[in-house]
């Protein structure tokens, strides 16, 4: 009777469980989930856990344990990880509110942004890139805020006078 259970159940490609799954919040994740909702339609008993967080923890979670696999952004050193670039890509981007005079420009610059309060991230490596990107003008940057996860920081920059540099799809 165990053997022929064994049997009914390897034969029918049951897929079952829960699986823990650490991740930014981007765009990028797109074709991730396009997967997870096949997934989930064409099995019942499949259950996902969503935990949002910027790249630190999400590596120490797949360390320890605690997340199954985990979605990094940006570069990183993966060599102690399996790992695969999805095909979508991140870029940098302003988000502020329509009334700033900025909303009439095509294309903004550091150089535009300089007089403005800047939210980032506060992520070292994403912390790096905006540094690069700012080049010389770095210095002179009144970052008054930093967040883990862009969300809430967006529903500032919406608000008023702040100017949020976050990840975008290219």
């Amino acid at each position: 009777m165990a053997t022929q259970t064994k049997q009914i159940i390897q034969s029918s490609n049951l897929i079952t469980g829960t699986l823990n799954i650490g991740a930014g919040q981007s765009y990028q994740l797109k074709s991730i989930m396009k997967i997870i909702d096949h997934l989930i339609q064409n099995h019942e008993d499949v259950h996902f856990n969503f935990y949002d967080g910027y790249a630190d923890e999400i590596e120490a979670k797949v360390n320890d344990g605690s997340l199954n696999f985990g979605i990094i952004m940006g570069d990183r050193p993966l060599a102690d990880f399996e790992s695969f670039i999805l095909p979508e890509q991140n870029a940098f981007y302003a988000l502020f509110n329509k009334k700033l005079l900025l909303a009439k420009k095509d294309k903004v610059t550091p150089n535009d942004l300089i007089n403005y309060p800047i939210i980032s991230s506060a992520q070292s490596l994403v912390s790096d890139k905006f540094r690069s990107w700012w080049g010389n003008l770095y210095e002179k940057v009144n970052n008054v805020a930093t967040a883990n996860l862009s969300y809430n920081a967006s529903l500032l920059a919406s608000e008023g006078y702040c100017v949020q540099i976050s990840y975008n799809i290219i």
